[in-house]
């Protein structure tokens, strides 16, 4: 799984609004890989694949349907 995928996978099971910092603190992110999940997240939203609020430091980030990689886990599961 790409690491913008695990992302989408993280904000599909945490629905709602999201820090880009909440967002990495959930995924356990550190160092290195934190600043890519973040970068991963930045990218997403410039695309249009995330949506985004506020301005600066105080962007959130929410996807509004579950991503396909969600989707895809639950069939699995179920």
């Amino acid at each position: 799984m790409s690491l913008a995928a695990a992302v989408r996978f993280w904000m599909g099971e945490h629905p709602g609004w999201h820090l880009a910092s909440e967002i990495a603190d959930g995924m356990q992110a550190c160092g290195i890989n934190r600043r890519k999940a973040i970068k991963a997240l930045c990218n997403m939203a410039d695309a249009g694949l995330v949506q985004v609020a506020g301005n600066r430091r105080h962007m959130r980030y929410t996807i509004d349907r579950p991503s396909r990689d969600h989707m895809q886990q639950e069939r699995k599961d179920g």
